[in-house]
């Protein structure tokens, strides 16, 4: 999935891998737009989800967070954990890096994907 399919701009970017890269250029699995949805592609098809675990909190390094959401046909469990954020007086930082897992059962199937993740603008 890109941003050209979903629209997006500032929130929360899933990726399969931890390679460095810039996340511009790369295809992501889960957008998380910090709001009260997110948006996954499975089998070629964009899945819109509502958030039913909503928490607006700010993250620590190394605590884990969690958010569930849930479509007609899918539903996700994103379990991550903060792992690098930007200097306290940082003017040129604008996101933080994550990792952890997507828990996914679509149509009665069940997968976890191991996840890194880039939130921010």
């Amino acid at each position: 999935m890109d941003e050209s399919e979903i629209g997006g701009d500032c929130g929360c970017y899933f990726y399969y891998s931890r390679k460095p890269f810039n996340h511009k250029d790369n295809k992501f699995v889960f957008y998380y737009p910090f709001e009260h949805r997110a948006v996954m592609k499975i089998n070629g098809k964009l899945i819109h989800m509502k958030n039913h675990k909503y928490r607006d909190q700010q993250p620590e390094i190394d605590k884990t967070g969690e958010l569930e959401f849930t479509s007609k046909t899918t539903q996700v469990k994103a379990q991550f954990r903060l792992v690098a954020e930007c200097p306290a007086n940082s003017d040129s930082c604008e996101g933080a890096d994550y990792d952890g897992t997507l828990d996914v059962k679509h149509n009665d199937k069940d997968i976890s994907l191991p996840i890194w993740g880039y939130c921010g603008c």
